[in-house]
C-alpha cells in the first residue's frame, strides 16, 4: 500500500458513473489514471478517445485533419492530457 491519500473534493463526474479525481503525494499532484473510453487531447491539440492500453502507450481514435474518417494512433501515456 503507497502513502497516497485521495482527496475527495478535487474531481469530477464524468456522466458515466466514474468519477476521476486527482491524488496528492505531498505536495505533488499525481494525475488521474486514463481508462478505455476516456477523451484525451493530443499535442497537436486534437481530441482523442482511447481505445485500448498497449504497455506505457495508449491505442487512440482521432479524426483525420483533412477528412471525415478516423485514424488510429498509438500515443505515450504521458503526451496525453484527460480532458474531463
Amino acid at each position: 500500500m503507497c502513502n497516497v491519500r485521495l482527496d475527495r473534493s478535487i474531481g469530477e463526474n464524468d456522466g458515466l458513473g466514474r468519477f476521476h479525481t486527482e491524488r496528492r503525494d505531498g505536495d505533488a499532484i499525481v494525475s488521474p489514471r486514463i481508462r478505455d473510453g476516456d477523451c484525451v487531447r493530443l499535442p497537436d491539440g486534437r481530441s482523442a478517445r482511447v481505445r485500448a492500453r498497449v504497455g506505457d502507450s495508449y491505442k487512440v481514435r482521432v479524426r483525420r485533419n483533412a477528412s471525415h474518417t478516423h485514424q488510429f494512433l498509438l500515443i505515450k501515456g504521458e503526451d496525453l492530457e484527460l480532458i474531463t
